[in-house]
């Protein structure tokens, strides 16, 4: 899969420039995943899974969101039912 330009690679690999000395290796031992896999995810040749997402967006302090490594019609999917949702509740 090709995300490069994915709004979740864009979000991780600023918010890694913007963190100094934090490295790619840093935050693969934070999340408890190999160097590799961070590397994927900020050149954009991987996806993370659901969990790998929620953990990052936990660990950017929302810097990195879920919904950044949605697939527009993923996200879509996700608004409509959000909306749906919202009315079963109101």
């Amino acid at each position: 899969m090709d995300n490069t330009d994915s709004a979740g690679a864009i979000r991780l690999r600023s918010w890694l420039a913007e963190q100094g000395g934090y490295a790619q290796q840093e935050l693969a031992k934070d999340l408890k995943v190999s160097a590799g896999m961070v590397s994927h995810l900020v050149t954009g040749r991987a996806r993370p899974s659901m969990a790998l997402a929620c953990l990052l967006e936990a660990r950017t302090r929302g810097a990195v969101s879920v919904s950044d490594w949605l697939a527009p019609d993923e996200a879509a999917e996700i608004s409509t039912m959000s909306r749906l949702v919202g009315r079963a509740d109101g």
